[in-house]
């Protein structure tokens, strides 16, 4: 794991209040493409969902002139951590576990190898900060990411520089009053101690990537969301073609 590895980067000032949020637009991703990622690298969709965050950083990092080859952004991702034996069951248990996002590496399918690996070692070992659950909840993806807002809010750790959760939404259309809703949009709020936050939630055949910010502290917050969308591109063309499913 990497943690232990790299100190996190001291890119982002975490010294003064918030004076105001910049949402920047929901980025969507084809879920059938991150299955084909899955399919050629294994791993899940948080790994990909990770690895396209770790790609925005590193762009971010590169453009204020502060990229090294150990350069490490440390995620909070909330995690289930429901026993096997509870599957099925409408309640999640939900922890969080640190990621070290490794800006660092330029190969991306390395850099997904390594996000990978961690996230792997926390499934084997079952090392979650915090206690083992630390909340009770329906299964829908609204009170998943209501956790993450409310932890988001309470965590002021300045070695967390952002917190990236991904969520399962619904996999068909959802209508209102006969309106089809297009796509859902994930909101995170941030805090004094974390001033980037990037909610990620599936519906109908797509991935939507919500990104909001401290505009002070990150007023190039393009760079990061392109970079996102880079990331998916950059994993897609380093995979040979497999199938997504049986034809």
């Amino acid at each position: 794991m990497m943690n232990s590895a790299h100190p996190p980067v001291g890119f982002i000032s975490h010294r003064s209040c918030l004076p105001g949020l910049t949402d920047a637009p929901p980025l969507g991703a084809d879920m059938a493409e991150v299955a084909r990622i899955r399919c050629a690298l294994g791993g899940s969709v948080n790994d990909v969902v990770l690895a396209a965050a770790a790609s925005g950083f590193r762009d971010l990092l590169a453009a204020r002139g502060m990229l090294t080859q150990d350069s490490v952004v440390r995620a909070l991702v909330p995690v289930s951590v429901r026993p096997t034996s509870e599957r099925g069951v409408l309640s999640n248990r939900v922890s969080a576990v640190l990621v070290d996002l490794p800006c660092g590496e330029a190969d991306p399918l390395r850099r997904f190898r390594l996000i990978r690996e961690q996230m792997d070692a926390w499934k084997t070992g079952g090392q979650a900060i915090g206690p083992d659950a630390f909340v009770n909840l329906l299964g829908a993806a609204p009170g998943v990411l209501a956790v993450a807002a409310h932890t988001a809010l309470r965590l002021r750790q300045p070695l967390v520089h952002t917190i990236v959760t991904n969520v399962p939404g619904p996999p068909l259309p959802l209508y209102v009053m006969g309106r089809r809703m297009l796509e859902l949009a994930p909101y995170i709020p941030i805090a004094v101690g974390l001033r980037i936050s990037i909610g990620v939630v599936s519906y109908d055949g797509g991935l939507s990537f919500g990104v909001t910010a401290d505009r002070d502290a990150v007023p190039d917050l393009g760079t990061l969301c392109a970079g996102i969308c880079d990331g998916i591109d950059e994993l897609l063309k380093g995979t040979p073609h497999v199938p997504s499913s049986p034809a």
